[in-house]
């Protein structure tokens, strides 16, 4: 949480995205925890020929819920 402010207050970034690898579950429910959306799925796009979820944030939701996880 402390690197999405700094990213969204600090550093004016519009969005914080990340990816990860779909059979990680774990790392995939951490983002979903902090707000992210799942975006989408990059199919085979791995070097194994696995595949990659997509997650953002925006600065505008990061802002309206920051208070409330606080």
């Amino acid at each position: 949480m402390a690197m999405l402010q700094y990213a969204f207050s600090e550093r004016d970034i519009s969005v914080v995205a990340a990816w990860v690898r779909a059979f990680n579950k774990e790392s995939a429910h951490v983002l979903e925890k902090c707000h992210f959306t799942c975006e989408g799925t990059l199919r085979k796009h791995a070097r194994d020929k696995g595949d990659t979820l997509c997650y953002s944030i925006l600065k505008e939701e990061w802002m309206k819920i920051k208070d409330k996880l606080a």
